[in-house]
């Protein structure tokens, strides 16, 4: 199991809402994408993607940022937020997209799950 102080060793987050809202640009979101962002942090990237995209699915491990999550984006219909590790995470049957800011040890572990799953995201 990780740890909370595992996690603080591992995670490495964006802090530019402009390189935020540019990085999400370039991915050519549309309104009609479902998008699940893995390793939602502080919500950083969850707020561009929510702004370009249908659905987000703000996937979280570390408790104190699900609960930040879930107060930044009460009021965004299209952002859900799940307390879950990505690697247990349900991946939708229908069609999604990824956007990540994943902890390096565990980026093998996720593509490997998103690239082989029952609904790739590939």
């Amino acid at each position: 199991m990780r740890t909370r102080h595992h996690l603080e060793n591992t995670q490495n987050f964006l802090r530019d809402d402009r390189l935020a809202r540019e990085l999400v640009r370039k991915a050519a979101l549309s309104q009609t994408d479902d998008v699940i962002d893995i390793g939602a942090g502080d919500g950083i990237l969850t707020d561009a993607l929510a702004s370009a995209a249908g659905t987000v699915f703000a996937v979280e491990l570390d408790g104190r940022y699900v609960e930040q999550l879930r107060k930044r984006f009460h009021d965004r219909p299209n952002v859900v937020v799940f307390a879950a590790d990505a690697l247990l995470f349900p991946l939708p049957a229908t069609p999604y997209k990824v956007f990540a800011n994943i902890p390096y040890r565990w980026t093998s572990a996720i593509v490997a799950k998103l690239t082989s799953g029952t609904s790739p995201s590939v």
